[in-house]
C-alpha cells in the first residue's frame, strides 16, 4: 500500500526568522563588497536552527557565546540574534564600541519594551517562559523580573513572599510558548492576583500559534494509527513545543534536523505520514523529506 503523506498548511520560516537571516546575509555582503577583512559576529544563534547556523558558518559568520565577547575589538560587526540580547549585553557591546547590528525579532523587542515600561510603572512582573532560552535570558536583564515554568512555580512566588498579592502586576510571556501552555498559568494568576493586568498586546508569536493549530489539525487527518514528522531542531523552543502538541493528542511523533536522520523502516510501519516543521526551519529541508517518502 503507498504511503500518505501529508502537509500541515503552516509551517516553516516565520517572518522574524526571515529577517534576522537576511540583516546577516546582507551584512556579510556589505562586509565582503568592503573588502574589510574583519569578520561578522553573531552573538549565540541567529536562530534556532543547527542546518541554518551551520550554511552561515560555510559563508564565512562567525557564532560567539556572550563570554567571547570581550575577545572583539573596536569596530568589529557584531549581530544580536532574533531572540534578541539583555541591556547588560547590549551596553558591553557598545563600550567595546562595536559596530551593533541588531536582528532581533520585532515582536521579542516589543516584550522588552514593555517589560520596560511596566517596570519603571511600579508593576510587578511575571513572565512565563523557559529558563536558559536565549529570548527569556534577555528579557530577565530588564530588572525585577519573576520567571514562571509551570502552575507549581507560581505557588511558590506567592507563598513566597517575592510578589505581592495587593500590589499591580502584569504577566508576559516567550514568544514561542504555545497558548495551551500559557493559559492555565495565566489563569491561575488571575484567580490568586486580584490587581493582575494583562498585558497591551498577545506576546505569543502570531506564526507560532498558526502552526500549533497547524499541527493540531494535521494530526487529526493523520489519526493515531499515523505518524507526525516534526522538522526542526531540539534548542527550538517553538518546534519542541510542534513536538509536544503532536505527541500529546496520541500521534506517534518523530523529530529530526534534517532527512538522514529518518529511519525509513520505521516510517513504512505506517499508511499515513504528515509533516511539519518550527518556525526557523528552510523550506527545501521538509522538500527532501517529501522527496524521500513519496515513493514509499
Amino acid at each position: 500500500m503507498t504511503l500518505e503523506v501529508l502537509l500541515a498548511k503552516k509551517r516553516g520560516f516565520c517572518s522574524g526568522v526571515k529577517r534576522a537571516i537576511r540583516i546577516v546575509e546582507e551584512s556579510l555582503d556589505d562586509a565582503q563588497k568592503d573588502e574589510r577583512t574583519t569578520p561578522l559576529y553573531v552573538l549565540n544563534e541567529i536562530v534556532h536552527n543547527k542546518v541554518v547556523v551551520q550554511e552561515l558558518k560555510k559563508k564565512g559568520v562567525s557564532f560567539i557565546t556572550q563570554k567571547e565577547l570581550v575577545n572583539l575589538k573596536p569596530q568589529e560587526s557584531l549581530v544580536f540574534s532574533a531572540h534578541g540580547v539583555s541591556p547588560s549585553v547590549r551596553q558591553t557591546a557598545k563600550d567595546a564600541k562595536l559596530r551593533i547590528i541588531d536582528a532581533t525579532c520585532p515582536l521579542v523587542d516589543f516584550v522588552h519594551k514593555s517589560a520596560r515600561q511596566h517596570l519603571e510603572q511600579g508593576f510587578q512582573i511575571v513572565y512565563i517562559g523557559h529558563a536558559n532560552h536565549d529570548e527569556v535570558e534577555g528579557v530577565l536583564g530588564e530588572g525585577e523580573i519573576h520567571l514562571v515554568e509551570s502552575i507549581s512555580d507560581v505557588d511558590e512566588l506567592i507563598q513566597s513572599d517575592k510578589i505581592s498579592a495587593t500590589a499591580p502586576v502584569v504577566w508576559l510571556s516567550q514568544t514561542t510558548l504555545s497558548v495551551s501552555d500559557t493559559q492555565n498559568i495565566v489563569e491561575h494568576l488571575r484567580r490568586n492576583l486580584p490587581n493582575l493586568v494583562e498585558p497591551q498586546s498577545e506576546c505569543i508569536c502570531r506564526a507560532t500559534q498558526e502552526r500549533q493549530d497547524a499541527a493540531r489539525t494535521l494530526a487529526k487527518e493523520v489519526g493515531e494509527q499515523g505518524a507526525i514528522i516534526v522538522v526542526g531542531s531540539k534548542n527550538s523552543s517553538n518546534t519542541q513545543r510542534l513536538a509536544d502538541l503532536t505527541r500529546s493528542l496520541g500521534v506517534d511523533t518523530i523529530q529530526i534536523d534534517v532527512v538522514t536522520e529518518l529511519d525509513l523502516a520505521q516510517i513504512k510501519k505506517y499508511q499515513r505520514i504528515g509533516i511539519t516543521s518550527g518556525a526557523s526551519v528552510p523550506d527545501y529541508i521538509v522538500d527532501e523529506v517529501l522527496a524521500t517518502l513519496l515513493p514509499l
